[in-house]
């Protein structure tokens, strides 16, 4: 299992998404174009989080460590 940022019972509260959005608003008009993360494939929570700000999948199939990598584009 790899670790979370936030606590479980945290979780399906809308703190993931306030991360990924200050996240997301820290960099914009940086010159920064992505932001790149992987999401373990089992990991259905975190794949819906991330899809929701606005992250797409760069590649659908797992790496051969597990992991569907996301990418956010500005």
């Amino acid at each position: 299992m790899y670790p979370s940022i936030i606590r479980p019972d945290y979780r399906r509260k809308g703190y993931g998404k306030k991360v990924l959005e200050q996240i997301i608003n820290r960099y914009v008009n940086t010159g920064i174009t992505q932001i790149v993360a992987g999401i373990y494939h089992t990991n259905e929570a975190s794949i819906r989080l991330f899809s929701s700000v606005g992250f797409i999948p760069i590649c659908n199939e797992p790496d051969q460590d597990g992991f569907i990598n996301v990418m956010f584009h500005y």
